[in-house]
């Protein structure tokens, strides 16, 4: 399971507001949580999630993508499963993590296969908490 804290604080492993080599990647956000708790038990049944402490809030994250057309379809995916998602937007600078969404994203962009884009999905939160730990 794959449950990685995200920081955005200037400078944390290649995560921050500004940055002139990083790229802006969509976030997919699930919901927000009062309390580390509260999160904990509405995330029990996903399997990959990485979460974000903002100001009182736990937003919890279950996917990211650098490719606006995948997007809809990782929206979509998850609707099917009962989840609306809303998507935001981080600097990414991390040059390894960069990388390793543009090659996932060119296996997600040419299926339509529920079960390859949740595969997919899973190895990219994983190489997230692989560079940033959970």
């Amino acid at each position: 399971m794959s449950r990685a804290f995200l920081s955005s604080y200037k400078g944390y492993k290649g995560i921050g507001k500004t940055s002139i080599d990083g790229e802006e990647l969509y976030f997919l956000k699930l919901a927000s949580y009062t309390t580390k708790e509260e999160m904990e038990e509405n995330t029990l049944k996903l399997a990959n999630y990485i979460y974000k402490k903002n100001n009182d809030k736990f937003d919890v994250y279950i996917g990211i993508t650098s490719n606006e057309n995948n997007i809809d379809k990782l929206k979509n995916y998850y609707k099917t499963l009962g989840y609306d998602i809303e998507e935001e937007k981080y600097l990414v600078t991390n040059q390894e993590f960069l990388a390793n969404i543009k090659n996932y994203d060119l296996i997600i962009e040419k299926t339509d296969d529920d079960i390859v884009i949740d595969s997919v999905n899973t190895k990219i939160l994983e190489s997230y908490e692989a560079l940033y730990g959970s």
